[in-house]
């Protein structure tokens, strides 16, 4: 079976009941609380649920297409709807083809009710966005920004090495890795990659749509693939340790951006140790020829930094608490500062998707 038939098998539309109780097929139930909205962005609310499947009752939330601008018209919504499906896709595919799902969001189903609303059911992060840590110019600390891009680094890593159900290689690209779409788990350091709406992958079929780009996060028109989720996480990168955006024009229609458009003081001004200054010019490189050659040499050396800092008392407590889910990526990464047992998210987190 090819991908495409193999991906419509997926995400094959769910026959559904009045959406203000549950929606069923099979074995699977979504309940959905439509009094409350836990979010609300431009093209999407936010609600929350569960899904029961086989009897288990897990705790959900539920992105719902909904374009929070007057009067949309038709294309317009469905130009939304067709974004949710697209992040719908690729969160499946995710969810059975990576090594773990530890910094996604699991993928819980994907289905259209009778009135014609889409929903994209996925597991419930507790937390919060980045982009609500900087506001105002605020940055983070050296640490913890280290820390955060290294786990973000990981997932997409993970991205860029999906495989299809043949096991051949699918890459899957993010193109809007951004503080707005990185989750920290509250009361932890634990990241997790959202919002794969914009993303792309030449094995998985999603059509025309409109674009969606965020636009101080665009990377020249010559950095593609997973060049421009290196310069989109290097970006961020850049946010979180000076509190400011690295360029003060866009980068659009810049076939190469020189190193005179970068803003270099405000790294020296908060005093970044150079050795990331460097990878943080490495990954805004707009030459392949200079900029990381994937994102696995970009983690790498994101590690070899944060090894390199003074440890954060914080950091070490939560590494070592009895009700910390510490990845793993962060476990290989600092194996001598774990003194319990190892404690990973629970067994059975990472199944075939619903509905496959």
């Amino acid at each position: 079976m090819g991908t495409q038939d193999s991906q419509e098998k997926v995400l094959k539309t769910m026959p559904a009941r009045d959406v203000r109780g549950l929606v069923t097929q099979d074995n699977v139930e979504y309940s959905i609380d439509e009094q409350t909205i836990v979010a609300q962005g431009g093209m999407a609310v936010i609600r929350r649920g569960e899904c029961i499947i086989n009897g288990q009752h897990i705790p959900a939330i539920f992105k719902e297409a909904r374009p929070n601008w007057n009067n949309p018209s038709s294309s317009e919504y469905a130009a939304v709807e067709h974004k949710l499906r697209n992040e719908a896709r690729f969160l499946s595919a995710l969810t059975y083809s990576c090594q773990n799902t530890e910094h996604f969001p699991r993928y819980l189903g994907y289905f259209t009710s009778h009135s014609g609303v889409s929903y994209l059911a996925m597991e419930v992060i507790n937390g919060d966005t980045l982009d609500n840590d900087l506001k105002d110019g605020k940055a983070l600390k050296l640490f913890d920004a280290v820390v955060y891009a290294y786990q973000i680094a990981q997932a997409l890593v993970w991205c860029h090495l999906a495989t299809n159900e043949e096991g051949k290689p699918n890459p899957i690209f993010h193109k809007d890795v951004t503080p707005k779409n990185i989750m920290i788990t509250r009361g932890s350091y634990h990241a997790t990659l959202i919002d794969f709406g914009a993303s792309f992958s030449e094995g998985i079929s999603t059509g025309a749509t409109m674009p969606f780009v965020t636009h101080t996060h665009a990377a020249p028109v010559s950095v593609t693939g997973a060049a421009e989720d290196i310069w989109q996480l290097g970006v961020t990168l850049f946010v979180m340790v000076t509190g400011v955006y690295p360029f003060d024009k866009s980068p659009y229609s810049e076939d190469r951006l020189d190193y005179e458009d970068l803003n270099y003081d405000a790294l020296i001004e908060a005093n970044i140790p150079t050795e990331l200054i460097n990878v943080i010019l490495k990954a805004l490189e707009s030459s392949r020829r200079y900029q990381y050659k994937s994102m696995a040499d970009f983690r790498d050396d994101l590690g070899n930094v944060l090894k390199s800092l003074p440890m954060d008392p914080d950091f070490a407590a939560w590494m070592n608490s009895e009700q910390s889910q510490v990845p793993i990526c962060l476990q290989k990464l600092f194996p001598d500062n774990i003194t319990r047992p190892e404690k990973t998210r629970p067994v059975g987190s990472k199944t075939r998707p619903v509905g496959a």
